[in-house]
């Protein structure tokens, strides 16, 4: 939670961390839309819990992705609570620091997420089914950046015509040495949500 980070801004906060529920499907991140519903229907009732509690005047979601962030907020609306979730926080921030640029992906929130962040203007996203479809954006020069398995990209990394720009976890350091890991980057105060991933873009 990169604790250290932020704990200077909490010193007069009174504040607790709920651990949330385990997903019913296992302890791994959403694959598909099933288990991100899933993920949201768990968290929901503790979203409700703290509301009726009256021990709270904010609630802020973690994860990637933001399960069941919109139904949160709608939860907490009648009693006053807002509810706000750290990637919602980086995106906004990222977009209006950064430049357009085009997102390629199959992540099955992502639509959601972004007609949130009101960052359009930034941020184009292009939804795919599957890796495949995605990877062939990229290619094509449709989409400027992905995020996928290494297996799914590395035979065009080998062959040139992707470029690997950034790893998700130490253990891709072997495969590709050269390329920068999220903990050695700007990102390194973020939580990264996909250790096991690599961010590539087309070879111009």
């Amino acid at each position: 939670m990169n604790f250290a980070d932020v704990s200077h801004l909490l010193d007069d906060a009174e504040w607790e961390v709920h651990p949330g529920p385990m997903a019913p499907y296992g302890n791994w991140p959403v694959d598909n839309r099933e288990e991100f519903a899933l993920v949201a229907a768990g968290r929901l009732p503790i979203v409700r819990e703290a509301c009726e509690s009256g021990k709270y005047n904010a609630i802020v979601l973690l994860g990637g992705g933001e399960p069941g962030s919109f139904e949160a907020r709608e939860i907490a609306r009648p009693y006053g609570i807002p509810v706000t979730s750290c990637a919602w926080a980086q995106m906004h921030i990222a977009t209006m620091l950064g430049n357009k640029f085009k997102w390629g992906t199959s992540f099955t929130g992502g639509a959601e997420l972004f007609s949130s962040y009101g960052v359009e203007n930034n941020v184009t996203f292009l939804p795919y089914k599957g890796g495949g479809p995605t990877k062939q954006a990229v290619l094509a020069g449709d989409a400027d950046f992905t995020v996928s398995r290494p297996s799914t990209i590395l035979s065009e990394i080998e062959a040139g015509t992707a470029r690997p720009l950034l790893v998700g976890g130490e253990g891709l350091k072997k495969m590709f040495p050269d390329v920068p890991t999220h903990s050695g980057t700007r990102l390194r105060k973020h939580r990264c949500h996909a250790p096991d991933r690599i961010g590539t873009g087309r070879c111009s």
